[in-house]
C-alpha cells in the first residue's frame, strides 16, 4: 500500500495492516488540503487502484473528514473520482 500527504507513518514497509489501525496522521501538504490516497497493490491480476478514504470510514469519520473540508476548502467534496489508476 502507498499512501500520500501522512505524517508520523507508525507502519513499515512489509508489515501487515489490520483494518481500522492506525497507519499515521494526515499531512499538511496546503494547510491540510492536500489530497488523501490510498493505492492498494493487490497480488493478483487485479490492476492497481486508488480508492478515496471516504468511501471506506465510518459514518462518523466520514461526516467529521466532510465538515473539516468544508471549513477548510469551502466545499464537502472529498474525492472527485471514486477510483483511478495510478
Amino acid at each position: 500500500m502507498a499512501h500520500g500527504h501522512v505524517n508520523n507513518v507508525q507502519v513499515s514497509v512489509g508489515q501487515t495492516i489490520a483494518a481500522g489501525q492506525q497507519i499515521g496522521t494526515v499531512g499538511m501538504l496546503n494547510n491540510g488540503r492536500g489530497p488523501t490516497e490510498l493505492q492498494i497493490n493487490r497480488t493478483d491480476a487485479t490492476p492497481v487502484l486508488t480508492h478515496c478514504p471516504a468511501n471506506f470510514g465510518t459514518p462518523a469519520f466520514n461526516d467529521a473528514f466532510r465538515a473539516e473540508a468544508l471549513r477548510l476548502n469551502g466545499s464537502s467534496t472529498v474525492c472527485t473520482v471514486e477510483t483511478v489508476r495510478p
